[in-house]
């Protein structure tokens, strides 16, 4: 029995091996490696692969380049324009400012020219109607002369009688006007009741 099963092993073995020898005989004379000489290995195609995929990831790493340039240079426009925005905001500031105070400068300097032509006619006028005002309130005391400052010797205390503003200043008062375009201060009598 035992010769039986060698005699069988070997068979088996036998025929295995004719049957490997067979292969190798046919592939051989196919061109060897288990490839067809006019397949797609014969033309070279698997390197061609491998050099597409190279150039493909070569193309995609200089897109990739190109376009982090690209996000980088509108990053930096959007930058330069967002700075002249707020440049062009705070300039149109400052000449609304300008325009505001020199539109005002504008009106209040017509508004005195109404009545102050740098003649001293205002001054002439003050003198004049402080005069009146000291005669009627001091008609037995002989007027004082008018005498002007340009400020005031003292912290005044101003005093409001009938839409008139005066300013006491110790046992002094005085009235404000314009001599030209500075303001002056006119030596008057005390108010009535004062």
């Amino acid at each position: 029995m035992k010769l039986n099963i060698h005699i069988a092993s070997f068979l088996v073995t036998a025929v295995i091996l004719a049957l490997v020898a067979a292969d190798a005989d046919s592939r051989s004379r196919r061109g060897g490696g288990g490839y067809s000489r006019t397949g797609v290995a014969s033309g070279g195609s698997f390197s061609d692969r491998a050099g597409e995929r190279s150039s493909q990831h070569t193309e995609r790493q200089a897109d990739r380049q190109t376009n982090q340039g690209d996000l980088q240079d509108d990053r930096q426009q959007w930058k330069d324009e967002s700075r002249e925005d707020r440049q062009d905001y705070a300039e149109d500031r400052q000449e609304d400012r300008q325009d505001f105070v020199e539109d005002n400068d504008d009106h209040w300097d017509n508004h005195h020219d109404d009545w102050d032509d740098d003649d001293g006619e205002f001054l002439a006028g003050a003198i004049v109607g402080a005069a009146v005002v000291g005669t009627a309130v001091a008609a037995s005391t002989p007027a004082p002369s008018t005498v002007y400052v340009t400020t005031l010797p003292c912290e005044a205390t101003a005093v409001s009688v009938d839409g008139v503003s005066y300013y006491k200043c110790g046992d002094s008062w005085y009235t404000r006007g314009y001599a030209g375009s500075q303001v002056t201060y006119l030596s008057v009598p005390p108010p009535e009741g004062f």
